[in-house]
């Protein structure tokens, strides 16, 4: 991910549709979406990559690992182009870069349990079901539940899917 990929950026984060199940509100200014770059940018540990579409620079979406104790992963994509497999795509290079390159031992995804999509995503890529977080964001006035999604760097070397359901994925 580029400080230049700013315009495409700002056209996904003013998608509404993107935007629902993303922790920030649609962008009202390409300003908003700069600072929202450089503060990405500028944190200590964690992966930003542009998703671009296949022999061309032009910027559909991002995914990214999130500077946490625990490594999450994040993606999302303008709404033009889903449901053409570009998600798990880049999800699966991302994942192979952490537990390769980053030395990573487990990812988490943390989705909304109303995202239809993104838990589909999840389950393509062989993550397993790990719990529930009831979670009221600073932008609405209800509680909503986040499921929690994990998978092992054993498993995802081993091409083993979705078996880890009995193994506790934190430690007590």
């Amino acid at each position: 991910l580029r400080r230049e990929d700013r315009d495409a950026l700002f056209e996904i984060y003013q998608d509404e549709k993107v935007m629902h199940f993303l922790p920030t509100r649609v962008h009202q200014s390409a300003n908003e979406t700069i600072r929202k770059i450089e503060h990405d940018l500028s944190v200590e540990d964690a992966h930003y990559w542009a998703v671009c579409l296949k022999g061309t620079d032009t910027l559909i979406g991002e995914v990214m690992y999130l500077a946490t104790r625990i490594r999450g992963m994040g993606y999302f994509i303008h709404s033009d182009h889903w449901g053409k497999g570009y998600v798990p795509e880049a999800c699966r290079a991302v994942l192979d870069y952490g537990f390769a390159e980053l030395g990573y031992d487990r990812v988490e995804l943390w989705i909304d349990e109303l995202n239809a999509p993104s838990l589909r995503v999840a389950q393509k890529l062989g993550f397993s079901p790990k719990g529930r977080i009831p979670l009221k964001d600073r932008y609405a006035d209800h509680y909503h539940y986040l499921t929690v999604w994990g998978v092992l760097k054993s498993e995802w070397q081993n091409g083993v899917r979705g078996t880890s359901a009995d193994v506790p994925f934190y430690a007590v």
